[in-house]
Order: structure tokens, then sequence, then C-alpha cells
């Protein structure tokens, strides 16, 4: 399971790159993601598994699924461990670098205050 998130952010950047005929692809990353389903069916109550399940859900617009995964993930105190990954994938696919300078700058604006 420690091993899904990296295997996420790789598959979104092979598909940024339109590399995704093999290797760690959206069908490869799905059987390892069917996996940890299947664990959660026998371990509920693991926060960690919730925290990656929603994050998938949330790159395939699973929305009912990832907002019980969430509840789940925050109810046996992972809900930092979603935020986090999302964070990497984010700045994975360079997003955080805009977010970081519009924060800079709102910060730079308050401070002349």
């Amino acid at each position: 399971m420690h091993a899904l998130p990296v295997a996420i952010r790789v598959m979104l950047l092979r598909e940024d790159l339109e590399v995704v005929q093999e290797g760690l692809n959206s069908e490869a990353v799905g059987r390892l993601v069917e996996q940890l389903k299947r664990c959660l069916e026998l371990h509920a109550t693991h926060g960690h598994g919730w925290a990656l399940f929603a994050l998938w859900c949330h790159l395939h617009e699973q929305r009912k699924e990832e907002e019980h995964a969430e509840k789940q993930a925050t109810r046996f105190g992972a809900g930092h461990i979603l935020e986090d990954e999302r964070i990497r994938l984010l700045d994975d696919l360079g997003y955080t670098d805009e977010a970081d300078e519009a924060d800079e700058t709102s910060g730079l604006t308050q401070d002349a205050g």
C-alpha cells in the first residue's frame, strides 16, 4: 500500500508526458487500487488506506466514493495523509508554484497594509 501514492504520481506524470502504453498506466494502478479496496473490506478502520482510495476516486471523478473515503480517512486519523498526497500530486504536475506565488503576493500585500 505504501507504493500506491508513488504509483499514482508516476501514472499521472506518464499521462502528462503522453507515455502511457505500458508500465504504470491507469489500468495497472487500478489493479493496485482494487487490492486496496479488498483490504479495506477486511480492515475498515485503516485511515491511510481510505486516504489513498479517496485520492484515486478524486482523480476518476467518483465523487460519492471520494466523499465517503475522505470521511473515513478523517474519522480514522489520516486526513493529513490525504492532504499531503494531494499537495505532492499538484507539485508533481506543476500546479503548486502558481498557488505559492499567489500566497506570497497576498502575504506581501497584507504585510504592507
